[in-house]
């Protein structure tokens, strides 16, 4: 958006979800296409993007071609210095009430991930699950982005903000329901894959994220191409037999720790 909040650029995803072509948005005013008892409140959080130079986010629902509207989870990055922002969501829902979004402290600010308190909740449920029922598997996925640092040299923190929103968001796409992504700090995303059939499953579910997830996308006129590297702790009733009881950071420690191994042996290992 320019310095006018009038929209400039739209990505095909968000066309498609909305379901009309550049026409309908190109050179709009943002607020327009905004419900409308979302409008002040957005307006606000833009301004705070640009006094402040800082990543905001905001829910607000977004009109559809159809006359709907769908439900975002916005992040607002500054891009250079004529008041000029660059936007990305994902879908949450169509309702948005208090009711549909986490707890401040449970969530990632810039990604609207689930955050780490989250995400090892739900590991210790894992845990639970597993000493009842002995059959049962997890894994968590431990993964870094290679040479990250050079995305904010070259183009600045807002572009590594947009990647690092852009990840999470291909991410999630790219994960069954019961799984859990999360984003545990910096350039460090964590993968929690439910009901693992077996040990060398989550290395196949590694390797379709390098096909499918970790391709290049445009920011303004330039290509960011990006990869990961990426460390695995599988948990089954083996990894229970120790003497001292596991816990779900124990759990995510090992995962780092392999994928920190991957990161020394060279860029997208695993």
């Amino acid at each position: 958006m320019d310095a006018e909040n009038r929209i400039t650029a739209a990505s095909a995803g968000l066309l498609a979800l909305i379901g009309v072509d550049e026409r309908g948005v190109l050179g709009q005013p943002f607020m327009a296409l905004l419900f409308d008892a979302d409008r002040s409140a957005v307006a606000a959080r833009l301004q705070e993007a640009r006094e402040q130079g800082e990543t905001v986010r905001f829910s607000a629902r977004l009109r559809c071609g159809d006359g709907r509207f769908v439900g975002l989870a916005w992040s607002v990055i500054q891009a250079g210095s004529e008041g000029w922002l660059v936007l990305s969501a994902h879908e949450v829902g169509v309702n948005l009430d208090n009711a549909a979004r986490l707890s401040p402290e449970l969530t990632d600010r810039l990604t609207g991930l689930p955050a780490l308190a989250l995400f090892l909740q739900r590991v210790d449920h894992g845990l639970q699950r597993l000493r009842r029922n002995p059959s049962a598997r997890f894994a968590v996925v431990s993964l870094g982005l290679d040479r990250f640092h050079l995305v904010n040299h070259r183009f600045g923190y807002w572009a590594g903000d947009l990647l690092l929103t852009e990840v999470a968001h291909r991410l999630q796409r790219n994960v069954r329901p019961t799984d859990l992504v999360s984003r545990v700090g910096g350039d460090e995303f964590c993968v929690l894959l439910e009901d693992v059939r077996d040990v060398a499953a989550p290395l196949r579910v590694v390797q379709r994220w390098r096909e499918g997830v970790a391709v290049p996308f445009r920011v303004g006129n330039h290509e960011l191409s990006w990869g990961f590297s990426a460390g695995v702790a599988v948990v089954d009733q083996a990894a229970l037999s120790g003497e001292t009881p596991l816990s779900s950071e124990a759990v995510l420690s090992e995962a780092q720790l392999a994928m920190r191994e991957a990161k020394r042996q060279g860029a997208r290992r695993r």
